[in-house]
This record gives structure tokens, sequence and C-alpha cells, in this order.
């Protein structure tokens, strides 16, 4: 693998499992309680 490609697959990881993390950050910080 060239280092182009590992790169690209480091900002892709990091920006999945960032996203990941934030999502469950705010879902904890502000739980759907209108849900019933």
């Amino acid at each position: 693998m060239n280092t182009s490609a590992m790169i690209m697959m480091i900002i892709s990881m990091v920006l999945l499992w960032g996203g990941l993390v934030l999502a469950t950050v705010h879902l904890v910080k502000h739980p759907d309680e209108e849900d019933d």
C-alpha cells in the first residue's frame, strides 16, 4: 500500500469513528425523551 492510500484510509477511519463518538456523546448528553 502506498503512502497516499494509507493517509486516505487513516482520514476516513478518523472521520468514521469520530462521527460515531460524537453521535454517542450527543445522545448521552441529550437523551431522546420525547419518544414514548
